[in-house]
């Protein structure tokens, strides 16, 4: 035994010998620094380490034990803080706090219900005694959030309002007059592909979903023309139609040229605008919303504008009523095809071409200055900085 111990012994003295101790940091690897005392390198915190490891008070990096976290568990998995363990996200321990808002923890997972007014997703929200009969797999925790008082919409959720109940109390209710944010087809420029409560969908129109790429996604607007109400999270936007010209952004001015306004203009009147962009006076003298001079042929037209945020196609501006589309009147809806303003198909002339004709509107393009669109109405669609995705909760 005793040889053995002797090799025993000069094994240690080498792992401790002087040549293999650091002096200063600069002998240590990233992150950790020279303990000089005992001559080993510590490290100085959990990043030091590896992903399965922490750095405990010694200065060494040793086995990740427990969670403190969920940033220390991998992707789909939360921590449970008492036991410090990670647990698959939808189940939890016995803290409600581990479920969404609208659920609690029963029997080790997230199900529907609440236990005080906290648990409830809106800050008007209520929890409230599930009403008697509901079916216990409906009502797991035999209460339920409700929409309760409010002072405005902002404390609803997303897409209600804040109505009067009576004279002194208004609570939030779900706004039923449309399909907001509902998916529709390409073809909707019509109506019937966007019905509203009345079945119809009047007003409703089929819009472009600015948060994509132009033409892969579309969703339903709801009509707020005569000034209706919008619900949280959606704002009454104009909507536009956009002419049947496609054309080229790169193109410069040569990108509308096909479209002849028959007005000839002196390019040394072109000027910067008062809105930006760039204006010629015998253009604007011949009423031509937002058109331009092009230097080559002499010509008024059209510019080329794009549509959506992250537009990948364009289209030509109106610059005169007589370049919108001319909208009818349905003899079975009532309504006027394109507009969907009501109509009597009895009554000539054809209102949708008299009081609810549309026009050739002036709008202010940031890079553009002054241009045209035609304006058909008005719809609610998300607010600035919300998408349908986000207003219902996908």
């Amino acid at each position: 035994m005793k040889p053995l111990a002797c090799i025993l012994l000069a094994a240690l003295a080498a792992c401790t010998s002087a040549a293999n101790l650091c002096s200063s940091d600069k002998q240590c690897a990233t992150g950790f620094s020279c303990d000089e005392t005992t001559g080993a390198c510590g490290c100085s915190g959990d990043s030091s380490c590896g992903s399965a490891e922490s750095c405990n008070v010694a200065g060494f990096c040793q086995a990740r034990l427990r969670c403190d976290s969920s940033a220390d568990c991998t992707a789909g998995n939360i921590c449970d803080t008492i036991s410090g363990s990670c647990i698959v996200q939808g189940s939890c321990s016995t803290l409600d706090t581990q479920c969404v808002a609208g659920q609690v923890c029963q029997g080790s997972a997230c199900v529907p219900g609440c236990r005080h007014d906290g648990d409830c997703p809106a800050p008007s929200d209520i929890c409230s005694p599930c009403p008697s009969g509901t079916p216990a797999a409906e009502c797991p925790t035999g209460n339920v959030c409700v929409r309760g008082q409010c002072d405005t919409k902002l404390t609803c959720n997303y897409g209600d309002l804040c109505q009067p109940q009576s004279s002194t109390v208004s609570v939030c209710a779900a706004d039923a007059r449309g399909p907001f944010c509902q998916p529709c087809v390409e073809q909707a420029a019509t109506t019937g592909f966007c019905p509203g409560a009345d079945g119809f969908g009047n007003g409703n129109y089929c819009l472009i979903d600015g948060s994509q790429p132009l033409g892969r996604s579309f969703f339903c607007g709801v009509d707020c023309s005569q000034g209706q109400d919008c619900p949280f999270g959606y704002t009454c936007h104009d909507v536009r139609e956009v002419s049947g010209v496609n054309c080229d952004p790169t193109a410069g001015l040569a990108a509308c040229q096909n479209i002849n306004l028959k007005v000839t203009c002196d390019p040394a009147k072109s000027h910067a605008g008062t809105q930006g962009g760039v204006v010629n006076d015998d253009c604007d003298a011949a009423s031509l919303l937002g058109a331009v001079c092009d230097p080559n042929n002499r010509q008024c037209v059209p510019q080329c504008v794009g549509t959506g945020e992250t537009g990948v196609q364009s289209f030509c501006s109106c610059t005169r009523d007589s370049d919108c589309p001319k909208d009818t009147c349905d003899s079975t809806t009532h309504s006027c095809i394109i507009s969907g303003q009501f109509c009597d198909p009895n009554v000539q002339p054809d209102s949708c071409n008299a009081e609810h004709a549309i026009h050739c509107a002036k709008e202010v393009d940031s890079r553009l200055g002054e241009i045209g669109y035609c304006r058909i109405g008005q719809n609610c669609a998300p607010d600035q900085g919300f998408t349908c995705a986000i207003l219902l909760g996908q």
